[in-house]
């Protein structure tokens, strides 16, 4: 028993202790992607939209009405973002013809996501607001993770930290020509 409650101890602390996981060497590579949003209170997607930078942003393909890029904060590799141009935080506020396109495109991305990474599952959705755990609320967009069983795995259960296999570079260079 004793040695069941020392375990418990150790992992609790062990939890704790490791939630942040430093990282130095990848210190050039997140300073040169990293975009953060501009003081002046501007949407940091409407900003890549307007910056007509599009490798430079990870922009992999524009649309009529969205564009599809990866996520700068993945919870899994190939984790992918379809965001319309419009700056809108209301799903409701889309046209038919938006809304047809977001379809048209979800399924276009998944099947990509299928060919290059052949995940097992996937989880889509929409963070609408932010206490449903919307980070940027104020811009519509839709989460596309691909998933593989047991993807969780002892890190994230231990430190609730995720380790990523890839970058965003080469997510891009990788999905870039199926689209």
């Amino acid at each position: 028993m004793k040695k069941i409650l020392f375990l418990c101890i150790f992992l609790s602390n062990f939890t704790v202790a490791n939630k942040v996981k430093f990282t130095p060497w990848r210190d050039s590579y997140i300073s040169a992607v990293t975009k953060p949003e501009k003081l002046n209170n501007t949407c940091v997607f409407c900003d890549q939209i307007n910056e007509n930078n599009d490798e430079g942003n990870f922009i992999i393909k524009r649309y009529n009405h969205w564009f599809v890029a990866p996520n700068f904060h993945p919870y899994a590799k190939g984790h992918m973002l379809i965001l319309p141009f419009k700056h809108t935080a209301d799903l409701e506020s889309l046209t038919a013809e938006e809304r047809t396109e977001l379809m048209d495109i979800l399924c276009q991305t998944i099947t990509v996501l299928k060919k290059v990474y052949q995940p097992e599952g996937f989880n889509v959705g929409l963070n609408l607001g932010q206490v449903a755990g919307a980070s940027k609320p104020d811009h519509l967009h839709v989460h596309v993770v691909p998933r593989w069983k047991l993807d969780t795995g002892f890190f994230y259960t231990i430190a609730q930290t995720y380790l990523i296999p890839t970058n965003l570079e080469k997510t891009y260079l990788l999905l870039k020509p199926y689209f």
